[in-house]
């Protein structure tokens, strides 16, 4: 396995101190990150590309990174349709229409995605 390999699925933290710091999903992506020879290239590829000596930190992951690919989009969409929803009881032609014709909004369906 290669260095870059054994980097594909981190997840960029910071570098500070001299330490690049990254973190893993989960803790098996994590593991070639053991063998000595595969750290000590990733440790100098760092080293290379900032000029300076940097160590490899591996920490635990922040909350937000460890949600799924999935799990954003879901998010997303949630947050774009709660988006819709707002724009069209707010929509200029829908608050004419309520005064005008003295009512309420009782309903607001989203048709964004179909």
């Amino acid at each position: 396995m290669s260095a870059a390999t054994a980097l594909e699925r981190a997840i960029p933290l910071r570098i500070e101190n001299g330490a690049v710091a990254v973190a893993f999903r989960s803790p098996n992506d994590a593991l070639p990150l053991e063998d000595r020879e595969i750290r000590a290239a990733v440790e100098a590829a760092f080293t290379r590309a900032l000029g300076a000596k940097a160590a490899l930190r591996i920490e635990q992951a922040p909350e937000a990174a460890q949600a799924s690919l999935h799990d954003e989009k879901e998010r997303a969409r949630k947050e774009q349709k709660g988006q819709r929803l707002q724009a069209g009881r707010e929509h200029p032609g829908v608050r004419a229409a309520v005064e005008l014709l003295g009512g309420e909004i009782e309903d607001v369906r989203d048709l964004g995605e179909e």
